[in-house]
């Protein structure tokens, strides 16, 4: 499998997938709602890469300015793992081949321990703690934030 950038055509595919029992109530909080996302829309614009590997990883990219990146990734049950690893570094590295991207950031709930391993996986360090940021089941929980920057990425590659 590789990685492709997602077209409006795929549309089911991208709603299937984020809209999945095991990832969204990873992405939404407890005042979020999937229905916010205007998935014609997500499809569409420039700037935003959706990412797919295979029919189950799903990685939305979007601008934090010119060369940032924030990542949010979506992976369902049969492809977490090993597969979801290589998805990953397939994806980072489309990135930074395709793109002007020269850093990926993303961030999570502390809760949501798959993610923080995941983005470990392939090399992103935690650069700090957005305290008491995400609300889940009326519960605050910290989110972790890492990045990972073009140059570490591609040293990374040469061992």
């Amino acid at each position: 499998m590789s990685i492709r950038r997602l077209t409006p055509e795929d549309k089911d595919l991208f709603v299937s997938i984020i809209q999945h029992p095991s990832v969204l109530p990873y992405i939404v909080d407890d005042y979020s709602s999937i229905q916010l996302y205007n998935m014609d829309a997500v499809l569409r614009i420039d700037t935003v890469y959706c990412l797919i590997y295979g029919e189950g990883v799903l990685f939305i990219l979007t601008p934090q300015n010119s060369i940032t990146y924030d990542v949010h990734t979506c992976v369902l049950p049969q492809f977490r793992g090993e597969e979801a690893v290589s998805a990953a570094r397939e994806g980072a590295e489309w990135m930074f081949k395709e793109t002007n991207c020269q850093k990926i950031t993303a961030s999570f709930p502390v809760i949501n321990s798959g993610a923080y391993a995941l983005a470990r996986s392939i090399g992103m360090k935690k650069e700090g703690v957005n305290k008491k940021s995400f609300l889940r089941d009326g519960h605050l929980h910290d989110q972790i934030i890492m990045g990972l920057c073009k140059e570490d990425y591609l040293c990374q590659q040469q061992w």
